[in-house]
């Protein structure tokens, strides 16, 4: 991969998900692994890259890597407000009716906003408005998908007396 980037001739960005993965990937870590075969490609600045990670996963293996740490600039995304929230989700509302073919109104991109964030715990937005949108498969209208959501609020709520 390395060396398919390096060659190209057309500038490539490589993205990294689980970043952390990569430490200890195909030997120990700091000895061989997958990260330790970038680090070199990196320092020459041979590599655009983006790695994205969880804050926790950052400090549990980049900060024990300092070499590797610093081929890095941090940048931490929060989770965005539900306002922004929604508008990101509307800004991709017409691949998800695509791909799901569903139609997608308004009011079922907010209320997943809205609810998901309310009741879905372990997950940030977008990421869990997405699911929620993306998990529900509708034959009619969208409005269905705002009452199933209102209605696994209510069993929620009723689970919390």
């Amino acid at each position: 991969v390395i060396d398919e980037v390096k060659q190209s001739v057309r500038p490539i960005i490589l993205f990294i998900d689980e970043a952390h993965t990569l430490i200890g990937a195909g030997g120990t870590a700091g000895m061989g692994d997958a990260a330790n075969l970038l680090k070199p490609a990196l320092a020459r600045g041979e590599l655009r890259t983006i790695a994205a990670t969880t804050w926790s996963e950052y400090k549990k293996y980049f900060e024990k890597d300092p070499a590797l740490a610093r081929r890095f600039q941090v940048v931490k995304i929060e989770e965005p407000d539900e306002e922004t929230a929604v508008k990101m989700l509307e800004s991709i509302t017409a691949n998800l009716q695509s791909h799901h073919k569903v139609m997608i109104s308004d009011d079922a991109v907010r209320d997943a906003v809205r609810l998901s964030h309310r009741y879905i715990s372990g997950r940030l937005l977008p990421d869990k408005a997405i699911s929620v949108l993306a998990r529900v498969r509708l034959s009619d209208t969208m409005k269905t998908l705002s009452r199933l959501i209102k209605f696994l609020a209510s069993i929620h709520q009723l689970w919390q007396m």
